[in-house]
């Protein structure tokens, strides 16, 4: 037998391998799912689900410092219970047009309607220092990417003389400019 008929009968078998691994792991948990949905295996179930995704979605785009091993830490269990956490505790108390106020442990924040899951986030990666901020008193700190301004907030928290908050993305700016309106009159923000 050549090398490119082995090639090909190969080629041909990868398909059909992965419909049949597919199979034995989804085939179980639409079962589960539908048997007893909310048991704690099937929340296992969907908490591995929830972690490879954000793994895979979060691999494409780390940066180069970041080890893959760090990746998968930061998709851990403890972030995504902290983010549901966070997200059961929040409460819709006000809004206009495509924004809404909402109150968290952190405060009140105006953010686009569908943003909820990643004010969640935002907050729940905080709580947990997924990021570190070094910010000493007096420091001026670039907030890129601002959002709504949860980490400017956290910035000033930890004593920034001043905030310099950019964010591109319409809808989050107007909810930024909002959430920081009193800072900003301060002069303690620049946005």
């Amino acid at each position: 037998m050549t090398s490119r008929s082995l090639g090909r009968r190969w080629a041909a078998s990868v398909p059909k391998f992965a419909i049949g691994i597919v199979a034995v792991l989804v085939i179980p948990v639409l079962a589960i799912f539908a048997l007893a949905p909310h048991s704690q295996v099937m929340q296992r179930a969907v908490f591995s689900i929830r972690r490879t995704n954000a793994f895979a979605a979060s691999l494409h785009g780390r940066d180069k410092r970041c080890s893959i091993a760090d990746v998968w830490a930061a998709g851990s269990g403890k972030l995504f219970r902290v983010k549901d956490r966070i997200h059961d505790v929040k409460k819709v108390v006000g809004g206009e047009l495509n924004l809404i106020l909402v109150a968290t442990p952190e405060g009140r924040f105006w953010i686009p309607a569908p943003d909820i899951g990643t004010l969640a986030e935002t907050l729940a990666e905080g709580e947990l220092e997924v990021f570190s901020h070094d910010v000493r008193p007096g420091d001026v700190v670039l907030d890129c990417g601002a959002n709504v301004g949860v980490c400017t907030r956290r910035a000033l928290g930890k004593g920034a003389g001043m905030v310099v908050e950019i964010e591109p993305a319409p809808e989050a700016l107007v909810c930024l400019r909002r959430n920081s309106e009193r800072e900003i009159r301060q002069g303690r923000v620049v946005g």
